[in-house]
């Protein structure tokens, strides 16, 4: 399962990447402020989608609860460290993908 949702985000971010191209060229918009309007639409899908799967699973919020609740965690330091680096290296990563656009 992992592998075919491997698979078909890489052919998404692959048609995105196409569609911001289309765009800039013929419309002559900004990659970034293309890129800003679809990272405001994935966080309206996503928030969406996270609260369907907590209403279907635990039938209330809760899962917003767990994701964010770190106080159980033995290594809070090296979770930290773990999301700013990969927010750091994602955001360099699009950033140089639209660039090259």
């Amino acid at each position: 399962m992992p592998n075919i949702l491997n698979f078909i985000s890489g052919i998404l971010n692959t048609l995105l990447i196409v569609i911001i191209k289309y765009l800039t060229e013929k419309y002559y918009i900004s990659p970034l402020k293309i890129s800003l309007n679809f990272g405001i639409i994935a966080i309206f899908f996503n928030c969406i989608g996270f609260i369907i799967y907590s209403l279907i699973k635990y039938h209330d919020f809760n899962y917003f609860n767990d994701c964010f609740n770190y106080s159980q965690k033995l290594n809070k330091i090296l979770i930290s460290i773990y999301y700013i680096l990969t927010f750091i290296f994602a955001t360099i990563l699009q950033l140089l993908t639209l660039l090259a656009i």
